[in-house]
């Protein structure tokens, strides 16, 4: 069910479009950050590095941020336009003061030479306390792997929600797991 390849804009809507479910459902509400940009004279406009690209808060009340990539690689570089660093620190920041914060990657699906890789849609955690943002920040790291995200990281899985035709990222998953367990459960008392 998960995509075996999106562009970043394409993961993007796919994102929004779960969003706006769960929003239905009464589970969340996101939205994007904006571009921002100064205005320095008349005609002169600089545009900022911009922060990531979701902020939302759960039905809880705590707040999430998402940064959303797409790769179609083995790995994520981190040390490029790829991931900037105001990101990151946007990022690192907000997790300290208790939001949830995430870097969502969609791996594609890759062929080759003696295996094919899935595609997979992953969420790392972006908290300062892990040691591969220990060494993000000291410089020893430059790139996320696939194995790594996989290993550090959570499955974002994909569903069809009811009434749609296709699938889309269950954030609620992500973000509220609990909730996913007591629907689960309710589910199946129900059932019985």
């Amino acid at each position: 069910m998960v995509p075996p390849k999106l562009s970043g804009k394409e993961f993007e809507t796919a994102l929004m479009d779960a969003a706006k479910r769960h929003e239905a459902e009464g589970a969340l509400t996101m939205g994007r950050y904006g571009v921002q940009a100064m205005h320095l004279g008349k005609d002169k406009v600089i545009t900022v590095p911009s922060l990531p690209d979701f902020e939302g808060v759960l039905a809880t009340g705590r707040q999430f941020i998402i940064e959303a990539k797409a790769v179609a690689g083995s790995s994520l570089p981190l040390k490029s336009d790829h991931f900037r660093g105001r990101q990151y620190a946007h990022l690192a920041k907000r997790s300290e003061f208790g939001a949830s914060c995430w870097l969502a990657i969609h791996f594609s699906a890759r062929r080759l030479v003696n295996s094919i890789q899935p595609a997979m849609t992953l969420a790392v955690p972006v908290d300062r306390s892990m040691p591969f943002w220990q060494a993000y920040e000291t410089g020893e790291t430059a790139t996320l792997h696939r194995d790594t995200a996989h290993q550090i990281g959570s499955v974002i899985p994909w569903r069809i929600p009811k009434g749609c035709r296709k699938p889309l990222p269950d954030l609620v998953a992500l973000l509220w797991p609990e909730s996913r367990r007591i629907e689960l459960q309710t589910l199946t008392l129900s059932h019985d």
